[in-house]
């Protein structure tokens, strides 16, 4: 299979939306399954959830927007993973030329999901935060809330 996934990674770039939708969610699936531990295929779906060339695409960014936020919370050592895929990608962003497929992506925008993928803490409400709290601090708070007189 190891020798099969290159392939499917230069499918991505494929001008053929359904092919380009097809492949995102297998190796979305196959990451989520721990089939595959490549941080290079992750890179990719990276870079095609924020290409604006796949802005019109609902079939590319709703399921691999759905899978980010799964594999971050679910799949064990999804943290190294992120990190050794967005680091790279947000370097080769910054090398790449104007006529690239990925050129006009936001590193900034890249920057930002690895922050909410990596700290679930603070891509939740404060109400979220609350109810996972121990019984010693939901009793702490509203004292600490409550105004002196």
């Amino acid at each position: 299979m190891r020798n099969i996934v290159p392939n499917f990674v230069l499918l991505l770039q494929s001008n053929v939306p359904n092919m380009r939708a097809t492949i995102c969610q297998g190796l979305a699936k196959l990451l989520l399954a721990s089939h595959i531990n490549s941080p290079l295929v992750l890179a990719n779906l990276i870079l095609i959830w924020f290409s604006p060339i796949t802005e019109k695409e609902p079939l590319v960014r709703q399921p691999l927007g759905v899978f980010f936020s799964i594999f971050s919370r679910k799949r064990p050592g999804a943290s190294e993973i992120i990190v050794n895929a967005v680091v790279p990608a947000l370097k080769g962003l910054d090398e790449m030329s104007e006529d690239e497929m990925y050129f006009d992506i936001n590193p900034g925008s890249v920057a930002k999901l690895l922050v909410s993928l990596i700290r679930h803490d603070i891509a939740e409400t404060p109400t979220e935060r609350f109810r996972t709290c121990s019984t010693h601090v939901k009793d702490d708070v509203p004292i600490l809330n409550d105004p002196i007189v």
